[in-house]
């Protein structure tokens, strides 16, 4: 079943996604050898060269940075200029140190030098396999490395070379001797273990045995204990001998700079091992062995023909044969390639830094490049059904196949009946969401469709989806009241319970608000109900709830945590809700209402909405209220006459010591130190009529004195006794006469009860400060002698006395005063200025004023008339003001030029009847220098009128020039 969905999903892959699926992983490319001209013996590689023999005893280095191909040739310092025939290269990986056996002696060539050194220490020993300390090797020096013999010894070397002497130092210690046999390869790493001790794993192999050993960095130290013969043993893994292998291999795998894997050829097969992550589990314990195997051309496979050489990447293994390489997946064991060669090939090197495979034959040389290797590691770990490790692969390379492989894993899973984890996988998939749920739905796995339902949503579904993420939502919500509704486990209620609530937080703004409220009710979760109604901010379906339940206190206590908790935009929703509600919060809970009115509503809620709620407050239960309405009277300064009746009217009714005090108090605060214009809030004879009801004749007569009626005020509190506010509402009226009545109103009233005259009166007199001896003595009695009053008669008389002197002494100012009133009057008449006519020129047409028609100003200028009522005329319409003064000096000026006209032609001299002293006045002209305005040009003309002036119409002119 899976192998064919598997085919199916090939089928479906895209046209771009075949096409890649296609292109070629493996490409061989020849490397061009023109500078060599003899056959090669080996060759060797490094991160930083390519390194090559031949039988002319020459050694070429490539560079690659240096260039695309090899460099000039080096010659092997031999005595004996014999021809090569054998070559075997150690070269460190990073490419400052190489080591090489060339015919029977050992060489050194140094990345820095031109030179190949012969190293004289190791020419008794048979090097086979180096191990190098990649981590702390440098240009100059090698440090500790490993050597493996051909006789199963192992030594420590290293190597300090001089760059500017261009010399070598050895250092070679014996370590230990293996079983008789050929150290094909040899490593070792440093390991920090969990308690920060530092130790080293070395690794050798020979033809069939497999060595591993542990212990301290010093490798003295470290190969002291495996000296034993039982401890060797315990080091060594032996594996079969059958086979015919011509040589043995070993590689090493590192990933971030550390070692992965190892790679190892046996007779067997190919052996490969993973490292454990942590320093404990370094030792390879479980080894996987892939038997040799060759593709013919004919497609038949020969198992007995063995591979030259091996190399191994992180997924594939490379078998060199004498025709071909075979490339088997590491995971499959499957070959997955073959490249047939046309040529001989010696042997084969892996290049881990470029992910190469280098080739070689006696007369050519080739690059096996691996081009994105793991581009189909998904598709093996299909064919071995390894779905996660498939889905991982796709989701850590970003691979389109991802949803592909995930559909397939989910099928898998549900087909095994693992359906809470196919839920999962089928979220990831690109199957169609009906199926899938019909799926589960099919088999009753409910569990399993509401974890598909949320990966969907978390995977699949945009934010912007409103409408699918709204259906996903309620699904679930309907999924989890099920499971509510089915479910006996208290833990598993409460767990539900949790996930409801988390999933209707999150999931607020996508779910519809009827339908969760329907789907709530009918499955009877009131308390879901509930906190949805607060998550959606529904806070009078949540307060309409309590009420219904007649449980006031919990929703006085809901509205109460809103109004704290809740920001300003809904503020106006929850005061509409308290309003709402009042009449039947007042009337439960009145305190518990009056408390969060103060404390949450006072300054927002209009009183005059909630008035009928306060009203239905049961009576003995109005202290609470009279305290509201206190702070909204005294602190909130409310002026609403409704709130000040309704207070008056409370404190009335609930009659107490404290409240008539509180009456009394905000009654007084009206006239006490305010006088009388102070504004009522309250309606007076509404005030009147509720003081009468309840017969509170101190705030009677408080009322009274408000409206102003002092004698009735009076003559209540008198009547009733209360002769303290009768004295309080006479102190406070301002007119003296009307004070003194209502104080001797009193005086009377309490004379009639008290026998001691005299100091009744005395006491009245100085509490009043406007009652005098002469206001009280008609009304003592007559036993009583005038002269007991004879000290305060003698204060009286001496007030009037110092009185008098008083008013004379204002007289005599005001007397003072009036003479230099009239000596400034007459200097003021007496004041003028001379005008020379010489030097009468106007300041707007600069011509001399030849007649009495000129304006001077105390400033100094002078105008002619008509040239400045012209400029006024010119800008009257700016300054709007002046244009009816305007308007009627010039009609006033044209009345003059008539009745001058007419003066003259009489020939009467007018300035013959009036004061000369007057012509140029100063102050007149000044004066007009304020009220000027624009006039008619002069008449120049000269003609006379031939009628005369009437002495009437001469003092009109007269009076006329006055004016202008």
């Amino acid at each position: 079943m899976i192998r064919n969905n598997y085919l199916d999903f090939e089928s479906n892959l895209t046209k771009e996604e075949k096409s890649e699926a296609s292109s070629d992983l493996f490409v061989l490319k020849p490397i061009p050898l023109n500078i060599l001209q003899n056959e090669i013996l080996a060759i060797g590689v490094s991160q930083q060269f390519l390194i090559l023999s031949n039988k002319k005893n020459e050694v070429f280095r490539w560079v690659f940075t240096e260039g695309d191909s090899l460099n000039q040739a080096y010659n092997i310092p031999m005595q004996e200029k014999e021809k090569g025939v054998f070559t075997k290269f150690f070269c460190e990986p990073r490419g400052n140190h190489t080591i090489f056996r060339h015919n029977k002696n050992i060489y050194y060539f140094n990345i820095k030098s031109n030179k190949i050194k012969e190293l004289f220490k190791l020419r008794e020993i048979t090097v086979e396999s180096i191990g190098w300390d990649e981590r702390n090797t440098s240009e100059s020096t090698t440090n500790q490395i490993l050597i493996g013999s051909d006789n199963g010894n192992i030594y420590s070397y290293q190597i300090d070379y001089d760059i500017k002497q261009d010399t070598v130092k050895e250092k070679l210690t014996h370590l230990i001797q293996l079983k008789p046999g050929t150290i094909y390869g040899i490593g070792f790493e440093t390991c920090n273990l969990k308690n920060t001790e530092v130790m080293r794993y070395v690794i050798a192999v020979t033809d069939y045995h497999f060595y591993q050993f542990l212990g301290p960095t010093d490798f003295n130290l470290l190969f002291s204990k495996y000296k034993e013969t039982k401890t060797m043993e315990s080091a060594c893994k032996t594996f079969p001998q059958d086979g015919n292998l011509l040589r043995s291999q070993l590689q090493f795998i590192y990933k971030g700079g550390v070692l992965n894997s190892f790679g190892w050829m046996t007779m067997a097969g190919f052996c490969y091992g993973q490292f454990g992550r942590e320093a404990f589990e370094i030792l390879i314990r479980n080894f996987i062995i892939v038997p040799y195997a060759k593709i013919k051309r004919d497609g038949s496979i020969d198992t007995e023909d063995s591979p030259i050489a091996i190399a191994h990447s992180e997924f594939h293994i490379f078998l060199l044969f004498g025709d071909c390489i075979s490339i088997i997946s590491k995971i499959t064991s499957n070959i997955v390639h073959t490249e047939y060669l046309n040529d001989n090939i010696i042997n084969m090197h892996y290049d881990r830094f470029t992910e190469s495979i280098w080739l070689y034959s006696s007369k050519n040389l080739y690059k096996y490049v691996i081009e994105n290797e793991d581009r189909d590691v998904w598709k093996a770990h299909l064919e071995k059904e390894d779905f996660q490790l498939a889905l991982n692969h796709c989701k850590n390379k970003n691979l389109p196949y991802a949803k592909k492989v995930a559909k397939l894993y989910g099928n898998y899973l549900f087909e095994k009946g693992d359906y809470l984890n196919a839920a999962v996988i089928y979220g990831e998939s690109e199957e169609k969401f009906e199926e899938v749920a019909l799926k589960f739905l099919v088999y009753n796995k409910y569990d399993a469709l509401k974890i598909y339902l949320q990966c969907v949503d978390q995977t699949r579904i945009k934010e912007t989806d409103h409408t699918q993420k709204s259906l996903i939502s309620t699904w679930l919500v309907e999924i989890y009241l099920n499971e509510l509704n089915n479910t006996n486990d208290t833990n598993s209620i409460i767990q539900i319970k949790n996930c409801l609530s988390e999933l209707m937080k999150e999931k607020k703004d996508y779910l519809d608000t009827s339908t969760i409220y329907q789907l709530l009710q009918h499955y009877g979760r009131i308390n879901e109900f509930l906190e949805f109604a607060e998550l959606k901010r529904d806070y009078e379906t949540v307060i309409l709830h309590y009420i219904n339940e007649k449980e006031i206190k919990k929703g006085l206590m809901k509205l109460a945590e809103f109004a704290n908790s809740v920001n300003s935009d809904k503020s106006n929703e929850l005061y509409n809700i308290f309003t709402r509600y009042s009449h039947i919060f007042m009337k439960y809970e009145p305190e518990l209402t009056i408390d969060l009115l103060i404390k949450n509503f006072r300054n927002s809620i209009d009183p005059n909405k909630i008035i009928s709620a306060i009203m239905n407050t049961e009576s003995q239960k109005r202290e609470k209220v009279v305290g509201y309405l206190s702070i909204l009277i005294n602190e909130s300064k409310v002026k609403d006459k409704n709130i000040h009746n309704l207070y008056i009217f409370f404190l009335s009714q609930i009659g107490s010591k404290d409240s008539l005090k509180q009456l009394l108090y905000y009654l007084q605060k009206y006239i006490e130190n305010t006088g009388y214009n102070k504004e009522i809030h309250f309606e007076l004879d509404y005030a009147l009529k509720v003081f009468s009801q309840f017969k509170i004749f101190a705030a009677q007569a408080w009322a009274l004195a408000i409206m102003g009626k002092y004698d009735d005020a009076i003559k209540v509190a008198l009547d009733n006794e209360n002769v303290i506010i009768a004295k309080k509402i006479a102190k406070s009226v301002e007119d003296a006469k009307l004070k003194k009545h209502l104080w001797l109103e009193i005086f009377i009233s309490e004379i009639k009860k008290k026998s001691d005259n005299f100091n009744l009166a005395l006491e009245t007199m100085k509490e009043s400060e406007v009652l005098k001896i002469e206001d009280v003595l008609p009304h003592i009695m007559d036993n009583i002698k005038i002269e007991v009053f004879k000290t305060e008669i003698t204060q009286c008389i001496n007030i009037y006395e110092n009185n008098i002197q008083e008013l004379k002494k204002d007289i005599s100012n005001y007397n003072r005063t009036a003479e230099n009133i009239k000596s400034d009057i007459y200097q003021v008449k007496k004041k003028h200025l001379e005008v020379r006519y010489k030097q009468c020129i106007c300041e707007i047409c600069n011509i001399s004023i030849k007649d009495d028609n000129i304006f001077f100003f105390p400033c100094g200028h002078i105008f002619d008339a008509n040239c400045i009522i012209s400029m006024l005329q010119k800008y009257e319409h700016f300054v709007i003001s002046l244009q009816p003064k305007i308007n009627k000096i010039v009609s006033i000026r044209a009345d003059i030029e008539i009745l001058e006209k007419r003066r003259e032609a009489s020939k009467i001299n007018i300035d013959s009847d009036k004061n000369q002293g007057d012509k140029g006045n100063f102050f007149s002209n000044f004066n007009f220098a304020f009220n000027f305005g624009a006039g008619n040009e002069r008449d120049r003309t000269g003609k006379r009128d031939n009628y005369a002036i009437s002495h009437d119409e001469l003092n009109k002119l007269t009076e006329l020039k006055v004016i202008i």
